[in-house]
C-alpha cells in the first residue's frame, strides 16, 4: 500500500497490511480498535475494501498524534492549522545560510506544539536523525487533503483517543462485535512509549490471556523467542518480512490470535 499518512512513521505497517488483513476473520465485526494506531494503515486499508462498513476506534499514547488526527478530522480545524504550517514553510524557505536552518530546525524539537511536531516530522525522515539543514530545495505549500489520511478520517465513523493501550483493551475485550488489532512499540525495537519503560502491555496480555477474550483479536508483535514464550498457548498465524520505511533495518514479525 502506497503511503496513506503525512509523513513517515517508525512502524508503520502499510507495506504488510494486505497479509494481515487477509489473515483476519471479519464476519460480524462491527468496530475495529487499533490501541496502538500509529498511522493508522490496517484501518485505513479495511476501510478502502469496504467503505463505511465499520465504525473505527483509534487510540494512541502520543498526544501529539492525537491532535494531529482531531486536527485532521475537523475541516475547519485543518484550515486554520494549514496557514500557521504554510507561514513556518514560508520562514524557512527565506532562510539562505544553514546556520539559520539548523537555529529554527533545532528549536522545533524542543516546542510540543502540533505544528512544530507536524513540521517536523513531515520534513525529517527521523527525528534527529536526518537534519533538515542541507535542504536547497524550497518546501512547496503543505495542504491536508494532499493525503489520503485525511479522507479516511472525514468520511468513516471514528473515535479518536489519547488512552491506554490497556484502557482501551479492558473497554472492548468482551464485545463479541469487536476486533482489536495490537501493533505495541516493540521490546527489540523501541519502548519509549510505555509507561516507565516497564513494557505493562505485555505483561497485561501474558496476565489476561487473550483466549478468554469474547472480542476478535489479533497481534502483531516480533518473532523472537520471549514473545514466542509468552504467547505459547496462543495461535501463531504467519510470519511477516518487515523492512522499515526510514532505517530499511529487516525483521520478522508474527501475527498472533486466539487459539480457539
Amino acid at each position: 500500500m502506497k503511503n496513506h499518512f503525512i509523513f513517515s512513521y517508525c512502524g508503520n505497517k502499510r507495506e504488510e497490511v494486505e497479509k494481515i488483513y487477509n489473515l483476519m476473520d471479519l464476519k460480524d465485526v462491527e468496530t475495529i480498535i487499533e490501541p496502538c494506531c500509529g498511522t493508522s494503515a490496517l484501518s485505513f486499508y479495511i476501510s478502502s475494501k469496504h467503505p463505511k462498513k465499520y465504525k473505527y476506534v483509534l487510540n494512541d499514547l502520543n498526544p501529539l498524534l492525537i491532535q494531529l488526527y482531531k486536527i485532521m478530522s475537523n475541516k475547519i480545524k485543518t484550515k486554520v492549522h494549514e496557514i500557521e504550517i504554510n507561514r513556518m514553510i514560508d520562514i524557512f524557505n527565506k532562510f539562505t545560510t544553514n546556520q539559520e536552518r539548523a537555529v529554527y530546525w533545532k528549536n522545533l524539537d524542543t516546542i510540543n506544539k502540533v505544528n512544530d511536531y507536524l513540521f517536523f516530522r513531515k520534513f525529517c525522515v527521523l527525528i534527529r536523525m536526518c537534519p533538515l539543514v542541507e535542504r536547497a530545495k524550497q518546501l512547496k505549500k503543505f495542504y491536508f487533503s494532499d493525503y489520503p489520511i485525511y479522507h479516511f478520517l472525514n468520511s468513516e465513523n471514528i473515535t479518536i483517543l489519547n488512552n491506554s493501550d490497556i484502557e482501551i483493551i479492558n473497554n472492548y475485550k468482551d464485545d463479541i462485535t469487536s476486533l482489536i488489532f495490537l501493533d505495541p512499540p516493540y521490546i527489540q525495537c523501541n519502548n519509549d512509549g510505555y509507561n516507565n519503560k516497564d513494557m505493562n502491555i505485555y505483561e497485561y496480555l501474558y496476565k489476561n490471556n487473550i483466549n478468554n477474550f469474547q472480542c476478535k483479536i489479533y497481534l502483531q508483535l516480533e518473532s523472537i523467542w520471549v514473545i514466542k514464550l509468552l504467547f505459547q498457548t496462543n495461535k501463531i498465524l504467519e510470519t511477516i518480512n518487515k523492512t522499515y520505511q526510514s532505517s530499511k533495518k529487516k525483521t520478522m514479525h508474527i501475527t498472533i490470535t486466539k487459539n480457539t
